[in-house]
C-alpha cells in the first residue's frame, strides 16, 4: 500500500458525496430539506409514503428497510433474457428507483432511525434530477474540481465497458474475491446493487485515497466552523 493508494469508500459514499451533493442543492435553492420525496418522483406516494421528506432521507428516518437485494432481481431478468445487457445500465437503475417507490414503510415516517441504503439511492436520485446531470459528473464538477481532488471519483462500470475510460488498477486497492461475479474486485464497486446499478448510486461507488478524504474533511470542518 501507498501513501496514494485509492479505495472503494463503500457507504462512505453516503456523507462524503450525496449528503454534500444534497447540500449544495439546498444552499442553490435547488432543494429543500423538507420538501417531500412525491415533488421529484411522483409515484414515490403509495403505500403510506407520501410524507416522507429529503430531511427523513438523510436521517435515515424516512421508515425504509435497511436494504433490499435488488441485484439478484435484475440478474434474474437478465438470465431470462427480458433484457440484454441490463445489468449495470441506465434502465437497470431505473428499475431499481421504481422498485423503491412500490416498497411499504416498515415504521411511519420520523418514528425512528433506520440506517438504510435505500434512502440513500433515492438521494443519489433526487440529486440527479435536481442536477440534470448524473450524480458523478455533479460530484467532479461542483466538489472534486474546486477542492483539487487528484484521486476521488466514481468509477462508471459503462464507460469502463466501453473502454471510454480505463481504471488505473495498480493504484486501487483490491476489496475481495466476489462470490457471485466470480474475480477480485478492483476499481469496480464492491456493493452489489451499487454494481449493478452501473458504479454510480447514492449509497455507493465513490473512490478515494486517504489524502483525498483528510482533504474534503478538513474544507467540511472548516465550513462547519465558519457557519
Amino acid at each position: 500500500m501507498a501513501e496514494d493508494t485509492i479505495f472503494d469508500l463503500s457507504s462512505l459514499t453516503k456523507p462524503l458525496a450525496t449528503t454534500t451533493a444534497v447540500m449544495l442543492l439546498v444552499r442553490d435553492g435547488k432543494l429543500r430539506l423538507d420538501d417531500r420525496v412525491t415533488r421529484f418522483l411522483h409515484n414515490f406516494g403509495v403505500y403510506g409514503k407520501t410524507h416522507v421528506t429529503i430531511r427523513h432521507l438523510l436521517s435515515h428516518s424516512s421508515g425504509l428497510a435497511a436494504y433490499r437485494p435488488f441485484y439478484k432481481d435484475l440478474q434474474q431478468i437478465e438470465k431470462r433474457g427480458e433484457k440484454v445487457n441490463f445489468l449495470g445500465s441506465a434502465a437497470a437503475k431505473e428499475y431499481v428507483y421504481e422498485a423503491i417507490g412500490h416498497e411499504k414503510l416498515e415504521s411511519p415516517a420520523g418514528s425512528k432511525a433506520v440506517y438504510s441504503d435505500l434512502g440513500f439511492i433515492l438521494l443519489g436520485a433526487l440529486v440527479e434530477m435536481a442536477a440534470g446531470t448524473t450524480l458523478d459528473r455533479f460530484y467532479q464538477e461542483r466538489i472534486v474540481r474546486p477542492l483539487g481532488l487528484r484521486a476521488t471519483s466514481f468509477i462508471d462500470l459503462g464507460m469502463v465497458r466501453s473502454r471510454r475510460i480505463v481504471p488505473v488498477t495498480e493504484m486501487i486497492a483490491a476489496t475481495e474475491r466476489c462470490p457471485w461475479r466470480k474475480r477480485v474486485l478492483i476499481g469496480e464497486v464492491h456493493d452489489d446493487n451499487a454494481w449493478a446499478m452501473g458504479g454510480v448510486a447514492g449509497h455507493a461507488g465513490l473512490f478515494a485515497s486517504a489524502r483525498d478524504i483528510d482533504t474534503l474533511l478538513c474544507h467540511l470542518r472548516a465550513a462547519w466552523a465558519g457557519h
